[in-house]
C-alpha cells in the first residue's frame, strides 16, 4: 500500500472511530421544534345517562388542553373547551346534558414559548353514543293552582288494584321550588292521641310523626322522595318534609284559595270515606238519612272537615269545615265557630277529621317524577296580560268601543313604567264621550273607616280626584277631560238619600246606571250579566282584590267592584259581584279587597 493511500485509511478510521464513540455516548438527535412540543395524550370517556367525562392522563411537557368535539350530525370538529393544568396531574373534564346522538372526542396538549402557543398532536379519536331518553327533560313550568301527579296512595278503596297518584294544588312556585297541597282529604286521622290534659302542640302531635315516616315512605318511591325538600316552618318552628297547610296558608289573598269559603270546602277520597265510622262524611251510606251531604266541593264532590296545623295551645287545633268555614276543636276567637259539641252542647274532643297533606319540591328535578294534567283548581286565573284589545282614536269613537287614555300600573312590573288604560265606550253626547274602564285598576276602601257616608265625603271620591288623576293623565290627557256634575248618589231601592250633588274630573257608576240597556246592561239588577263582570289586572290581584271564578267576556277572572251609590244604610255601598249581580244592600264601605273601575267624561271636539 502506497504511504498516501495508508494516510487516507487511517485519517477515514479515525473519523469512524469518533461517530461511533459520540453514537455511544450522546443520544440521538432530536430537532429543536420536536424536543419543544408537549406529548400526544392518552384519553378515555365515561359516559353516565346524558353526561360524559373525559378524563386526560398526565402528557409530558403538557401546560393545558384543548378539547374538540365532533357533535351529533356535525362533520366537523369544534374547540369545546381549553383547560389549565393548574398543578393537575390528571384532568377529569364532564359535559352534562347531552342530547342524543353519537359523539366523539380528540384532545392536544400545549405549552406557552413567551406569547407562542405551542401545540402537540392530538389524542386517539374516542367515539361515544347517549342514547335516546337518557337526556334529562327540560324543568316544567308550572303555575298556582295547576293541578299536577307525584306519588302514589290508595284512594278508591279497592285494596286489589293497587295505589293511584296523588293529585296536588300548585299553591305557589319560587325561584328554586314549589308548595304542593293535596287536591283531596287523603285520610282521615286525629291530631293527637286521645289525651285531653296533654298539651299538644304541632311539633309534638302524632300527626306530624305519621305524616314524616308512614304516609312519607308509603306515599313516595326513593325517585320522588329525593326532590321533596325540607321546609322550616316559620308559624311552628319546626323543619318538616311533609305536613299541613296553616291558615295563613290558607288566608292569603294573593293564593289560590284567597279565603274564598267555596274554593277551602275539601272533599275526602273514597278510601278516606270508608276507613273510619267517625269520618264526617258517610259516602259508604248509601241512605243521607241525617243530611250530612248538602256541601259540595267545586267540582261537585261532597265535603268534609279537614285540619290545619295552626294551634292556639292545649286540644285546639283549626280546621275547615264542610261549609269552607274556619273553625277549630273548642271555641278560640269571637270570629271562630265551634266545630263539634256533644248532647250537652259542650265541645267535645275531635277525631276522625281529614288529612290533607302539604310540601315543597326541587323545581330544578321535579319535572323527573311530576306529571301534569293541563287542569286548574277552579280554573286558571287569567288577567288582562293575555288580550289584546282592539282600539280606535278618540275622535272616531262610537258607544260600545273601546280606547285609550292615560296610563296607570297594571301588569305589576313596576320597573317597565305603567301601562295605557283601555276605556269603554259607555256614551256619546255632541262632543263628549262618557269613559268606564275596561279593566279593575286599583284595590281601594270605599271609605277609610266604617262610617256612615255618601259619595260627597267618601275617602274613594278623593283618592280618585287626587291620587289617580294625578298618577293617570299629564296634562294633556287632563285638558280633554271633563268636570262633571255627579247626583243621584242615594239608593233607589232603599229609599236612602246619596248626599250632595258633586262635581268630579273622575268618578263611579251609580245603581241605576247598571240597569240600563242603553249601556249594554240587563235591566234587572239581580241577573248576572256578564256585561256586568269585570276583569282583572295583575296589580289590582297583587293588591288583594278579591278573585272570582266567573269569567269575563274575554275570559278572564272577574272581581267585586264598587259603585258611587250608598248602600241600604249610609255605611254601606253599592257593588257589583264577580257574576254581574248588583248587591243593592251593599256591602261594608270599609272593605278592602273591592275594585275600583272609574269613569271619566272627555271632549272629542
Amino acid at each position: 500500500m502506497k504511504p498516501r493511500t495508508k494516510k487516507f485509511c487511517k485519517t477515514i478510521f479515525a473519523i469512524f472511530m469518533v461517530l461511533a464513540l459520540f453514537v455511544c455516548i450522546v443520544p440521538a438527535y432530536e430537532p429543536a421544534s420536536a424536543a419543544s412540543k408537549p406529548s400526544k395524550p392518552k384519553i378515555s370517556v365515561t359516559v353516565d345517562a346524558a353526561s360524559a367525562t373525559i378524563t386526560i392522563k398526565k402528557t409530558k411537557k403538557a401546560e393545558g388542553y384543548m378539547i374538540s368535539a365532533k357533535l351529533p350530525g356535525e362533520s366537523k370538529f369544534t374547540e369545546l373547551a381549553t383547560i389549565e393544568l393548574d398543578g393537575k396531574k390528571q384532568i377529569n373534564y364532564t359535559v352534562e346534558d347531552l342530547p342524543a346522538g353519537e359523539y366523539s372526542i380528540k384532545v392536544r396538549a400545549y405549552l406557552k414559548k413567551g406569547d407562542d402557543i405551542v401545540w402537540g398532536k392530538y389524542s386517539k379519536v374516542q367515539t361515544f353514543t347517549i342514547e335516546a331518553g337518557a337526556e334529562p327533560t327540560e324543568p316544567a313550568d308550572y303555575e298556582d293552582g295547576e293541578i299536577i301527579l307525584f306519588g302514589n296512595y290508595e284512594q278508591d278503596n279497592d285494596l286489589k288494584n293497587g295505589t293511584e297518584p296523588i293529585e296536588w294544588i300548585v299553591y305557589e312556585v319560587t325561584d328554586t321550588d314549589m308548595y304542593l297541597i293535596s287536591l283531596r282529604a287523603l285520610t282521615d286521622g286525629d291530631i293527637s292521641q286521645k289525651n285531653k290534659d296533654k298539651t299538644i302542640t304541632w311539633e309534638n302531635c302524632d300527626l306530624r310523626k305519621w305524616l314524616n315516616n308512614d304516609f312519607y315512605s308509603e306515599a313516595f318511591s326513593a325517585a320522588e322522595a329525593a326532590v321533596i325538600t325540607e321546609s322550616t316552618l316559620s308559624d311552628t318552628g319546626t323543619v318538616d318534609k311533609i305536613y299541613l297547610p296553616s291558615k295563613e296558608d290558607m288566608t292569603r289573598k294573593d293564593r289560590i284559595f284567597g279565603n274564598k269559603s267555596k274554593r277551602l270546602v275539601c272533599a275526602p277520597t273514597t278510601y278516606a270515606e270508608c276507613k273510619s265510622e267517625v269520618f264526617y262524611v258517610w259516602t259508604c251510606i248509601t241512605e243521607d238519612e241525617w243530611g250530612m251531604k248538602e256541601h259540595k266541593t267545586i267540582d261537585d264532590q261532597y265535603a268534609c272537615y279537614w285540619w290545619l296545623r295552626t294551634s292556639n295551645g292545649g286540644d285546639k287545633f283549626a280546621m275547615v269545615d264542610e261549609a269552607g268555614d274556619y273553625c277549630s276543636t273548642k271555641y278560640w276567637g269571637p270570629e271562630i265557630k265551634s266545630c263539634h259539641t256533644d248532647y250537652d252542647g259542650e265541645p267535645e274532643y275531635v277525631e276522625g277529621y281529614g288529612v290533607r297533606p302539604a310540601l315543597r319540591v326541587n323545581l330544578s328535578s321535579a319535572s323527573k317524577v311530576i306529571k301534569k294534567t293541563g287542569r286548574f283548581f277552579a280554573g286558571k286565573i287569567t288577567t288582562n296580560e293575555t288580550i289584546k284589545d282592539t282600539c280606535v282614536s278618540l275622535e272616531n269613537a262610537k258607544k260600545g268601543d273601546l280606547v285609550v287614555l292615560g296610563t296607570y300600573e297594571q301588569d305589576n312590573n313596576l320597573e317597565n313604567g305603567s301601562e295605557a288604560i283601555v276605556w269603554y265606550v259607555l256614551d256619546k253626547n255632541k262632543d263628549e264621550i262618557t269613559l268606564l274602564s275596561k279593566y279593575a285598576l286599583d284595590v281601594v276602601p270605599y271609605n277609610t273607616s266604617k262610617d256612615d257616608t255618601t259619595w260627597e265625603n267618601c275617602s274613594l271620591r278623593a283618592w280618585l280626584n287626587d291620587d289617580f288623576y294625578n298618577a293617570a293623565f299629564g296634562d294633556d290627557e287632563k285638558e280633554l277631560i271633563q268636570t262633571t256634575t255627579v247626583d243621584k248618589n242615594g239608593n233607589s231601592k232603599h229609599s236612602v238619600k246619596g248626599g250632595a250633588t258633586t262635581n268630579d274630573n273622575v268618578y263611579l257608576l251609580n245603581m241605576d246606571n247598571l240597569i240600563n240597556t242603553g249601556y249594554a246592561f240587563d235591566e234587572d239588577y239581580h241577573a248576572w250579566d256578564i256585561k256586568r263582570r269585570c276583569g282583572l289586572t295583575a296589580y289590582a290581584i297583587a293588591k288583594g282584590a278579591y278573585i272570582g271564578d266567573e269569567k269575563t267576556e274575554d275570559g278572564i277572572n272577574s272581581t267585586y267592584w264598587w259603585l258611587r251609590s250608598t248602600g241600604k244604610d249610609k255605611n254601606l255601598a253599592v257593588v257589583v259581584l264577580s257574576k254581574g249581580y248588583v248587591l243593592t244592600d251593599g256591602l261594608s264601605n270599609s272593605t278592602t279587597n273591592i275594585t275600583v273601575r272609574p269613569v271619566i267624561t272627555v271632549s272629542v271636539k
